[in-house]
């Protein structure tokens, strides 16, 4: 009995703290606030099991971020932020340095995406992802998006109906290589023993034309099996000769931009090239090469081992002389030791190294020598299982400029409006003003307030028109936009996921994720006392 007892006390206490993690993880919603700084309790879901920012004019809820550490040598470029948990609203998210929110998409349709990055095209930046339509059994699309946030085009695969696509990247002539892996080479692939083909194309852009299309099969057949991804290819890249570099497993591959046939290959079971450094020519078997200048290969090993188990660096600069097959070690980068050696980003910045480890949300910023600058940390996978609940996270110069306007809610009951611009990266400023009439022309300024993180809280003077409205100034207070005019007696409706009650609302912030542990452990509490009173009359009846 005694030995029961103390099992009980320990279920109570164990059932009491995760209890108590309940209700703290299903209240965690911030609006404004500021981040957890230096918070390690952030991790163990002291803000909740699913922290979240929930404002007052946007529909949406997006994760909270902790910002760790901070430094003035970390680049000033935004964290572009894709999101693997299912708990998450939105899957794309865009955040400042300081872990507030700047952009995430209000398209329904855009939250399932992934491979969510910036490229520029032609001297112009745009969002680009690659997204599903929901078909099975067809290939994705990318979709590209400018500077206003609107969609500047959306292409597939040539040609390939069945299919997974991935690896997008732009030449400098603004055209695009894609990856498309699975294949069917029958064009069915059910049958037993089908074989699949791991194909890239070149794509123009402009007439959404087929430039160029390398098959394995065509090159590699005995390499393909009945497995999906028997000849993956991890990057592809284009050099100034017209000529493709491909990493597939651990060799890189440089094949004809005439004939697709191979060239040279570096790595692996391949003994072309001399290694004059020892470590220029070993790679990891899911490492990615892209051209660096027109003789230096820059490669990036997510796995830092090779398959004798020989510790790699997180990155190199290899020198290739091809005309006398010679490759050198220029120099080598290695991830802070924090970081497990599987890494999912590792990012050149102006002067900087962003990071991070696969199956993780904690982003890190680092100088060359491996020293750590900037530590931002995402919603915890501590309560999931870690293929739920990482991020894709990556940094990138960008400018954003909606053809939307600002949204203002009024609060009467606070005397207060809040104002916020979903993707204006510009807006630093706002005025808030007043007028008689909703569609008048005469409004006179109130007062100016510093724009704060995604939304500003502005409190009303005493004394006001009727109808108010907020207008957008730069950093140099110049005019961007206004919003709308509304009453300031119009009682505040709510955004559609703020009602904690719902079922939408409890699934979206990961209260609903919470419920089914707290339900899942009181009812093992449940069956142990049944269990417990049923011995105990088992007992009675034998005495």
């Amino acid at each position: 009995m005694t030995t029961m007892r103390v099992l009980l006390c320990r279920w109570s206490i164990f059932v009491s703290v995760c209890f108590v993690l309940f209700l703290h993880g299903s209240a965690s919603v911030y609006g404004q606030r500021p981040y957890f700084k230096l918070s390690s309790w952030y991790d163990w879901g002291k803000h909740g099991f699913s922290p979240f920012s929930l404002c007052q004019t946007c529909h949406q809820e997006a994760s909270r971020p902790n910002v760790v550490q901070k430094h003035d040598q970390c680049s000033e470029n935004l964290l572009f932020v894709e999101s693997r948990r299912r708990s998450d609203a939105c899957g794309l998210m865009v955040f400042d340095n300081d872990g507030h929110l700047v952009w995430m998409p209000s398209q329904s349709e855009f939250h399932n995406s992934r491979d969510f990055q910036v490229h520029n095209v032609n001297q112009q930046n745009f969002i680009t992802f690659l997204s599903g339509n929901g078909v099975a059994g067809s290939v994705d699309a990318y979709t590209m998006l400018d500077s206003s946030y609107t969609i500047h085009k959306s292409f597939r695969a040539v040609g390939i109906v069945a299919g997974h696509l991935s690896g997008l990247h732009f030449t400098k002539a603004g055209t695009a290589l894609v990856t498309v892996s699975q294949v069917p080479i029958d064009g069915q692939g059910h049958g037993k023993g089908d074989k699949f083909d791991t194909i890239f194309q070149e794509i123009s852009l402009e007439y959404n034309q087929l430039l160029f299309e390398w098959r394995a099969s065509q090159h590699y057949m005995a390499s393909l099996t009945a497995k999906a991804n028997s000849f993956p290819i991890q990057s592809v890249d284009k050099d100034v000769e017209g000529n493709y570099v491909i990493s597939t497993r651990n060799t890189i591959i440089c094949l004809s931009g005439k004939n697709g046939r191979p060239i040279w290959k570096l790595g692996g079971n391949a003994y072309e090239f001399q290694d004059l450094s020892g470590v220029a020519t070993l790679f990891s078997d899911s490492h990615r090469a892209s051209w660096h200048d027109n003789t230096t290969l820059l490669i990036t090993n997510n796995h830092p081992t090779n398959t004798n188990h020989k510790a790699l660096p997180a990155a190199m600069l290899v020198q290739l002389d091809v005309q006398n097959k010679t490759a050198t070690l220029i120099k080598a980068f290695d991830a802070p030791k924090r970081l497990p050696s599987s890494l999912d980003t590792f990012q050149f910045l102006d002067g900087t190294i962003l990071a991070t480890g696969e199956h993780q949300s904690t982003a890190i910023e680092f100088s060359n020598s491996a020293e750590t600058l900037c530590e931002t940390h995402f919603p915890t996978a501590r309560f999931q299982p870690s293929w739920m609940a990482n991020y894709r996270i990556s940094k990138h110069q960008w400018s954003g400029h909606p053809n939307t306007t600002p949204e203002l809610e009024v609060r009467p009951e606070e005397k207060a409006v809040y104002v916020s611009w979903n993707g204006a990266t510009e807006a630093d400023a706002w005025v808030l003003q007043s007028g008689p009439r909703q569609d008048g022309d005469l409004f006179i300024d109130h007062l100016m307030v510093v724009k704060e993180g995604y939304e500003t809280r502005i409190q009303l003077p005493r004394h006001t028109e009727e109808y108010l409205r907020v207008v957008a100034l730069d950093r140099k207070r110049k005019f961007l936009s206004k919003s709308a005019a509304v009453s300031k007696h119009v009682k505040h409706k709510g955004c559609p996921h703020s009602s904690r009650a719902s079922l939408m609302g409890m699934r979206n912030s990961g209260q609903g994720h919470n419920m089914l542990i707290a339900f899942a452990l009181l009812a093992s509490i449940v069956l142990y006392f049944r269990r417990f009173a049923f011995w105990r009359i088992f007992d009675v009846r034998k005495t």
